[in-house]
């Protein structure tokens, strides 16, 4: 019966290459082989259009909001209104 050999470790037993498991591991790494440029145009974009982003669906959540109730609330007064016009003008 042969001795089993050593348990291989997590890393030897990975599949992804080593190069691979380091970029995956350390997201830091990815950001240090940017330029400074790019990394200055990514902080740019997520400080000041996200938030841009953020109200301009809010308003919109709102705005949709305010035309249904008023909408709701014009036809509302509308047929209580024709109601009363048909009603004097049968009785």
């Amino acid at each position: 019966m042969p001795i089993p050999g050593p348990i291989p470790s997590a890393r030897e037993s990975s599949p992804l290459p080593t190069y691979l498991t380091a970029k995956i591991k350390y997201p830091s790494f990815l950001l240090r082989r940017l330029s400074i440029k790019h990394r200055l145009l990514a902080a740019f974009l997520i400080t000041s259009l996200l938030p841009v982003v953020f109200v301009a669906f809010y308003s919109s959540a709102k705005y949709e909001s305010s035309i249904t109730g008023k909408i709701s609330s014009y036809s509302t007064q509308y047929t209580a209104g024709s109601e009363q016009t048909y009603r004097r003008l049968i009785f």
